[in-house]
């Protein structure tokens, strides 16, 4: 079927479209149509129908498809917009052209009869319908779709390319997601109908621990959860001794003691060990290395250890190991052990990590040839040594965008901040720069360059030498393909300058996040990130928030003073940190902010322990504080927010909606009036995209803040008040000199009170009546009975003889309505008068007659069910359907990305080919 309908776009639009359409190639059309198709719908103006009829024939479209398109534009006529409904059948063929792509998989969700049984996009299906299903099928339901995502995921290889690595994350996210909405026991029964246990799981997991990390580690906690996994199993187990090589899955509270336990049976087997090389001692050897390799990367902050004198075993390089358990050997292994290493992929890991000649000796070499952002300077400052002595953050190779498929820099900045558009000149320049202003131990840097895919070089620099050292070795091992667009410094970001020679000519992005409230001066810190700025370049922020740590800060330092577990200065050592997080996991009582320590993940490193609770420069902002003592000195200005955690974000915006509905997300005082009322709802820390403003006036914060306030004191003043009076005060008898008190009567801000009988003067409901019900004094806006429905809704308590659907009124600016003259029944405007007595009353500019008194207002029936519909549907927390995605459909701008990704998979798929030839 077809139907057209006028296309009421004017012609620059349509001019706009059809330029997009000429650019699009075969492959693009097959990915518009599978989109469009999403509902079962295409819609297209007539040139747009035409030129994909073409497309599609070239493409190998299904010949039914091209039917409809002949009989829709044998119909056609020179403006026209189409519609198509086109059958199933037809989707399903189109969507087989449109080619295995996640990003279809989300628009196909509701169509369940697409898919095979037991396939990824029938898992989706069934993960996407669960809202809609009765409340007693739920259960059912969302075990069925677990069930099915375990099949996909035991199906899932090694992916070749970034769709496969997409598709690999979002398929373990979907398994991790609905065992953790699921009863609790539902992802071991889905375990036993699939033949599977959690250890062999854990077995299957360890080929994608670098690729996904982050589902991998959730998935396997809940493995440790369902099941008791004893030292044998950990000894014999490779995904266990995957995990802790690779991994931060015991970076919680069960998984250190599963550690203390482990090491504690590692240790006996140690100490009894004869021979290195037996068919005992390999296992055991493998196993004790994962274990010291995990005890490294934590910093040796778990509690439980033997005195010094247990450290003692028969074999050398068995001691070795033993004391890589508790503490960092200081030597290099005996010559035994490197021999064994050779056939112990494990133990030559844990060499490398841990012996002064592997990482250690590597990472000094490196700090030798170090370049500095002012030459000759040491840079040696509190935090410098902070760092020096801890590299933060401690990571793996996974990062958190692993699955996300990179994009142009703008690309990404734009769909965060929608309200923002960069120069033409910016978009087309050549070459993008980018520059990490603390980059720590490189994390931050390995985010970014999988982040982006249009990044010419990034220059990365840290105050502290050693962490740039670490973070050089890293990204060499991890990211090798990457390092040739990637230069390290060392210097603080109060050395930026432009004549430096790497700096000189300037960033599209400068990204410094968690750097910022850890300098003296914040404020010129900001200003030299922004002197380095290319016109549209914007800035990455991200800074500690303060409504958030006065929820526990202030609590765990007292309690940590109280019990002498706080030092009066310095860096604390590994054994007092030990001392302090036994305190913390001591069953007894405890405060409250204690306790929320527990479900830090920093809490279970000590590198983290340290930036957690022990820097020795430290500061929080609030989003107003940020606003007025650092962005608006800087001549900067906000483009949006982000958020450190997908769920977070999506939770966030859907809360700033339904507070303030379509603001603008850059506004900083509405944001900070929603953290205000949720003090978690940043999390930590405050991300903020910031770009130059020039044309921003450079106003002084405290003058801003006068002025707020003589503001605020405008709008608390009545109209008038008794001692104030001078325009009228020698023209009437004052009571009060006879002994009368005078009580002015407040007529409000507005002119209108409720109950004013108004017309409406502009607007689509220009001409109508009715009655004030509601003053928004804030928004300067009214609530006029009957005038501008135009919100519905479904009814919050529906039943026989109630509408399915409810309008309800919205605001109007109270310059758009007039108060009726009594006399005339015209609009008028009004003026204040007082009685003898100080009464106000309103008097009529057009008769002249008093206007008469407000009429009494019941509650509006509406309203109150549109508040009924707020808490229940609204307000109310949602589960979050699936796995966090990005729609690259929204934009037809991605479709070049997708376009460059096509032709990059299509390259690699010849040269197989041609290679198997």
């Amino acid at each position: 079927m077809s139907r057209k309908s006028f296309d009421s776009r004017s012609t620059s639009t349509r001019t706009r479209r059809r330029e997009v359409v000429r650019s699009w190639p075969v492959e693009l059309v097959r990915q518009h149509l599978a989109t469009q198709l999403s509902y079962g719908e295409l819609e297209l103006s007539l040139f747009e129908a035409q030129e994909l009829q073409r497309r599609c024939a070239t493409a190998g479209v299904a010949t039914p498809l091209l039917e409809l398109f002949d009989e829709v534009l044998a119909q056609g006529g020179d403006d026209g917009d189409f519609n198509l409904e086109i059958e199933a059948d037809n989707r399903a063929e189109v969507a087989a052209c449109a080619g295995d792509y996640f990003a279809l998989f989300r628009h196909f969700a509701l169509a369940e009869g697409l898919y095979e049984r037991n396939t990824w996009g029938h898992a989706r299906c069934l993960a996407e319908v669960l809202p809609s299903r009765p409340e007693e099928e739920q259960e059912q339901r969302r075990f069925e779709a677990l069930e099915v995502a375990l099949r996909v995921v035991l199906a899932l290889e090694v992916p070749v390319d970034a769709w496969a690595e997409r598709q690999l994350c979002q398929a373990l996210f979907l398994l991790e997601n609905l065992s953790s909405s699921s009863a609790e026991n539902s992802l071991q029964r889905a375990f036993e109908r699939a033949n599977q246990t959690p250890l062999n799981f854990l077995e299957f997991l360890e080929p994608f621990i670098d690729v996904a990390a982050a589902p991998v580690e959730a998935l396997a906690r809940r493995c440790f959860l369902m099941t008791e996994v004893s030292w044998e199993d950990a000894k014999h187990s490779r995904g266990v001794r995957a995990l802790l090589m690779r991994s931060q899955a015991f970076c919680h509270r069960h998984g250190e003691s599963l550690i203390g336990h482990w090491r504690h049976c590692c240790h006996q087997e140690l100490q009894t060990l004869q021979c290195l090389d037996g068919p005992s001692g390999s296992p055991l050897l493998a196993a004790a290395s994962a274990l010291a390799s995990h005890c490294h990367f934590v910093g040796y902050c778990v509690p439980q250890g033997p005195p010094s004198a247990d450290l003692s075993c028969k074999e050398a390089g068995a001691a070795w190991l033993l004391r890589a358990l508790y503490e960092a050997p200081g030597c290099d292994p005996p010559g035994d052990l490197y021999e064994v290493a050779k056939k112990n992929r494990e133990l030559e890991t844990a060499i490398r990590r841990l012996s002064r000649s592997g990482e250690v000796n590597e990472e000094l070499e490196i700090i030798k040839g170090l370049e500095h952002l002012r030459p000759g300077s040491s840079s040696q400052t509190v935090c410098a040594d902070f760092y020096d002595a801890t590299v933060y953050p401690p990571w793996h190779k996974g990062v958190e965008c692993m699955g996300v498929l990179p994009v142009p820099i703008f690309e990404h900045l734009q769909r965060l901040c929608p309200g923002w558009a960069p120069s033409e000149a910016a978009m087309t320049r050549q070459g993008k720069r980018l520059l990490v202003a603390g980059c720590g131990s490189g994390h931050q840097v390995a985010v970014e360059l999988k982040t982006y895919s249009d990044i010419t070089e990034l220059v990365a620099f840290d105050v502290s030498a050693q962490s740039v050292a670490v973070a050089q070795r890293k990204l060499k091992e991890l990211l090798p393909e990457h390092m040739a667009r990637v230069r390290f410094l060392v210097g603080d970001i109060m050395d930026l300058t432009l004549s430096h020679p790497l700096l000189s000519d300037g960033f599209d992005l400068v990204v410094c996040c968690g750097v910022l409230h850890h300098l003296p001066k914040p404020l010129e810190g900001l200003q030299r990130l922004a002197s380095v700025l290319r016109p549209s370049g914007v800035i990455q922020l991200a800074t500690y928030s303060a409504l958030s740590h006065q929820t526990w800060q202030n609590g765990v330092q007292d309690w940590l003073r109280s019990k002498n577990l706080k030092p009066e200065s310095g860096i604390p050592t590994r054994q007092e940190v030990r001392a302090m997080r036994a305190e913390v996991l001591k069953p007894e009582e405890r405060p409250e902010e204690a306790l929320t320590l527990l479900h830090f993940p920093e809490f279970y490193t000590y590198a983290g322990v340290l930036d957690l609770l022990f820097h020795p420069l430290e500061r929080s902002f609030t989003l107003l504080q940020l606003l007025e003592e650092l962005i608006l000195p800087a001549r900067l200005k906000p483009l949006g927010v982000f958020f450190l955690d997908v769920n977070a974000d999506l939770a966030a915006r859907r809360a700033f909606r339904a507070r303030f509905g379509e603001a603008d997300m850059s506004d900083l005082d509405q944001w900070h009036a929603l953290e205000v009322s949720d003090p978690d709802l940043f999390g930590r820390m405050h991300g903020l995209f910031l770009t130059c403003d020039q044309g921003l006036p450079l106003e002084p914060p405290a003058k801003r803040r006068r002025d707020a306030e003589r503001k605020q004191q405008r709008r608390r003043v009545t109209l008038v008040e008794a001692e104030f009076i001078t325009s009228f005060a020698d023209s009437i008898v004052m009571p009060a000199a006879s002994g009368h008190a005078i009580h002015f009567r407040d007529l409000g801000e507005m002119g209108v009170m409720v109950g004013d009988r108004v017309r409406v003067l502009y607007g689509t409901e220009k001409g109508k009546y009715g009655v004030i019900s509601r003053i928004l004094h804030d928004k300067n806006q009214v609530v006029v009975n009957g005038t501008n429905l135009k919100r519905s809704f479904w009814h919050p308590e529906p039943g026989p003889g109630k509408p399915s659907r409810v309008t309800v009124e919205l605001p109007i600016h109270v310059t758009n309505v007039a108060l009726i003259d009594p006399v005339t029944k015209q609009p008028t405007r009004v003026k204040r008068r007082y009685t003898m007595n100080g009464e106000g009353v309103r008097i009529s500019k057009v008769s002249g007659c008093a206007m008469p008194e407000p009429v009494p207002v019941r509650p509006n029936e509406r309203e109150l069910l549109w508040k009924k519909h707020e808490e229940t549907v609204l307000l109310q927390s949602k589960d979050r359907r699936g796995p966090p995605k990005e729609d690259i459909f929204g934009n037809k701008e991605h479709f070049k990305s997708l376009v460059r990704l096509v032709r990059e998979r299509r390259a690699v798929q010849q040269l197989r080919a041609e290679a198997e030839e």
